[in-house]
């Protein structure tokens, strides 16, 4: 019988957040779509972050007080002591390529190294038998990085990557060509909240989310098998407007000296 998961598909949990906060925000998010679902959360973390490892050896105290973390086969599942909201947590990450393009890399432990062409990275990743997703990024997908993601639609099959909606696409503008290109192709179009790497994005995790019916029970299967699946997907949540985009970037562009990039 087919599961319910609602999934967010581009997790950031930075070190310098309040981890606690971020946790609480994503399992309570991901229970307001649908309390009946598997809520995972595929991170996608920074070149210089390893959240999912600390979380799984070394958790901060506050963490370990209001938290239970397991090892359930390549994921952690965590759970609110006190609500008894949870959470899967499935590792991954997001790599730059030489073309400064993102592509994420879902339910993958190892790391790939940056600044690869775009299609190299993507076949490294399959190669560690992780889920590709070109990420949109704001202003990254046009011109001649336009034409490489387009070009990347065309080299790589349904089976082989998806593309990846996020937050930071402003609502009400048109739909990216690329996505169209995607669709006419038939890949999917992944759903994640994209946290930004400053304090007080703690509360974006689980804000957009993937629904999907899948036929695996287990996360790590489930996640694995997202490309196969003939069933149906949804989105929960929504993107910010435009004012919101541009209010976030600048304030990641203040704490990029300090924080990111």
């Amino acid at each position: 019988m087919p599961m319910k998961y609602i999934i967010d598909t581009h997790l950031h949990i930075y070190p310098f957040y309040s981890i606690s906060s971020a946790l609480d925000s994503l399992i309570n998010n991901l229970q307001t779509a649908d309390s009946q679902s598997i809520k995972v959360g595929c991170l996608t973390e920074r070149h210089d972050c390893d959240v999912f490892n600390q979380l799984a050896h070394a958790p901060p105290a506050d963490v370990s007080d209001a938290f239970s973390i397991t090892s359930a086969g390549n994921c952690l599942h965590i759970t609110n002591k006190e609500t008894g909201g949870n959470v899967y947590l499935l590792p991954g990450q997001q790599i730059i390529t030489s073309e400064n393009l993102e592509i994420l890399s879902l339910n993958c432990p190892e790391r790939i190294k940056e600044g690869d062409s775009a299609s190299q990275t993507i076949k490294s990743v399959l190669a560690l038998g992780g889920i590709p997703v070109i990420a949109f990024g704001f202003g990254k997908w046009l011109g001649k990085r336009g034409a490489i993601v387009e070009n990347l639609i065309q080299e790589f099959g349904p089976e082989q990557i998806a593309m990846g909606d996020t937050t930071m696409r402003p609502y009400g503008w048109p739909t990216p060509r690329a996505f169209r290109k995607a669709g006419e192709k038939g890949l999917k179009i992944l759903c994640g909240s994209d946290p930004l790497p400053f304090k007080g994005e703690e509360s974006r995790p689980g804000t957009y989310a993937t629904l999907m019916n899948l036929k695996e029970t287990h996360p790590v299967e489930a996640i694995s098998g997202i490309l196969c699946t003939n069933t149906t997907q949804d989105s929960f949540g929504k993107r910010n407007n435009l004012i919101e985009v541009a209010v976030r970037m600048q304030n990641h562009r203040k704490a990029g000296k300090i924080e990111g990039r």
